[in-house]
């Protein structure tokens, strides 16, 4: 695939069968990328840079116990994660170096710096990391299970919920102000699923 430079930016991805499409919003222009990375089983589109050259992708390789799911807490059962830069002009990529239970969230407004979360033995994190994956700093961590991060749109806070604390069995919304470190839980109710929680563009999750 090798998008015109006008149109980087006007394309749609999906996920068919374990592979990443593309397709113009007009419904044209439809392909099914291939990737070089031997090994895999499985594609999905992370991230794509704002002007469209690059994006990130999330790889997978076959669960070493054919019983096993692609999708565990830790991202680890027998199907082990890669992250990747896709330049989508040259068509090249490179393994971005994080641990392989991270997923992305995105890239901090105003710093070449990715945002990236995951869940570890039971241990949940969020970090910031250089666009290789170097550099890393943790911006918290605690226990349970934490996924659905969202950063806001001015790149100083994130929202995530958490469920599996101890004590605490309901699922809870948190917000990291990433500067600080600081985490302040704003919703739980065992009555309720707090789930999900996304950023407005006035930048209040």
């Amino acid at each position: 695939m090798t998008p015109s430079p006008g149109s980087l930016t006007d394309m749609l991805f999906f996920v068919t069968d374990r592979r990443i499409g593309a397709i113009r919003p007009d419904g044209s222009a439809e392909c099914m990328p291939q990737f070089t990375a031997p090994h895999q089983a499985t594609w999905q589109m992370e991230y794509v840079f704002p002007d469209g050259s690059q994006g990130v992708l999330l790889s997978q390789e076959p669960p070493k116990n054919p019983k096993a799911s692609f999708y565990d807490q830790d991202g680890m059962a027998g199907a082990k994660t890669h992250l990747w830069r896709y330049d989508f002009r040259t068509k090249s990529m490179r393994e971005i170096d994080l641990p392989p239970f991270m997923r992305l969230v995105g890239v901090i407004p105003g710093k070449d710096r990715f945002l990236v979360s995951g869940n570890h033995q039971h241990i949940a994190s969020i970090l910031t990391a250089d666009l290789d994956g170097g550099t890393r700093e943790e911006i918290w961590s605690g226990p349970g299970y934490a996924y659905g991060t969202s950063l806001s749109p001015d790149g100083r806070k994130a929202a995530h919920h958490v469920t599996g604390a101890p004590g605490r069995p309901s699922y809870e919304i948190h917000v990291v102000d990433l500067e600080s470190k600081a985490c302040t839980l704003i919703a739980g109710d065992p009555e309720f699923l707090q789930f999900g929680p996304l950023a407005r563009p006035g930048g209040q999750p």
